[in-house]
């Protein structure tokens, strides 16, 4: 069984990880995905000047929604979709198999 910080019965989930219940696998907090990190290696990989122009959209307080209007306006938005999708992907499986929990790719 797999928990959040959003499970649906937190009471639940609360009373069995005080009785030490040893089947709750916490699930990667927001700090641990890094959604900030994964926006810095999709603009390493970019070419000038789209590389210059996300660079800049990243620095400082609202850095993401800039750079979403950024991937929008630099017609980069499907490419980026599909890097940030395999960035999950990729931290979902190493999840699975630091937790020996089966991977099971979506269809």
């Amino acid at each position: 069984l797999f928990y959040s910080d959003m499970a649906a019965d937190e009471d639940d989930v609360q009373e069995r990880l005080e009785a030490g219940d040893d089947q709750l696998l916490p699930l990667p907090d927001l700090y641990e995905i890094n959604d900030y990190a994964t926006m810095s290696a999709f603009v390493d990989r970019q070419d000038d000047p789209i590389n210059a122009e996300l660079a800049r959209a990243i620095q400082g307080r609202g850095a993401f929604r800039r750079f979403k209007d950024e991937v929008i306006r630099l017609g980069v938005a499907q490419t980026w979709y599909a890097f940030e999708a395999a960035a999950h992907d990729e931290l979902a499986v190493a999840w699975c198999n630091e937790n020996h929990v089966t991977f099971t790719e979506k269809s």
